[in-house]
């Protein structure tokens, strides 16, 4: 069973009276645990919502209802601030390394189906979507079999302190 884990970064702000409108995916470059201390560090100036990891755990970084720094301001939108209106998710991965195990995948899908559930999005989105001059993230992402991992039923999820799910 995939494990919970609330961690809090600091690197996060209000979204301005802005509505969740998308999901944003991103590549670690780099094992979980450090993505994790990486993102919680004040001096990161980064963060994400959720990082999930190789084996499908899933540690929450920032609430839904605050803004996590993931992206610039995005070429795709004219300049808007994509954060204000998006939730990040870091994908345990590297460069190069191509596999994503079906853990992963599967917590993965089963955590953006929940979001995209409870916020009515529609538009889940590679990170090198927003700024295709300078990312390229999540490279080799198995796109074919996240979306069928949305389709499969079923959301068990243990959390370290009792608290699973999107919302909590």
């Amino acid at each position: 069973m995939l494990r919970w884990i609330n961690a809090n970064s600091p690197n996060q702000s209000g979204r301005d009276g802005e509505t969740i409108r998308m999901i944003v995916l991103h590549s670690t470059e780099g094992n979980f645990d450090g993505a994790v201390e990486w993102l919680c560090n004040k001096d990161a100036k980064a963060s994400a919502h959720y990082v999930v990891g190789r084996n499908g755990d899933i540690a929450k970084l920032v609430p839904l209802t605050k803004k996590a720094w993931h992206v610039r301001k995005s070429i795709q939108f004219g300049g808007t601030e994509v954060n204000k209106i998006s939730v990040g998710i870091e994908i345990e991965s590297y460069t190069g390394a191509y596999d994503y195990p079906e853990d992963q995948i599967k917590s993965l899908a089963r955590l953006v189906h929940e979001i995209c559930e409870e916020y009515e999005i529609r538009a889940i989105v590679a990170h090198r979507d927003l700024d295709p001059t300078r990312r390229t993230d999540p490279v080799t992402f198995p796109w074919d079999r996240f979306w069928r991992s949305m389709e499969e039923p079923g959301w068990q999820a243990e959390s370290s302190n009792g608290a699973g799910g999107a919302d909590a």
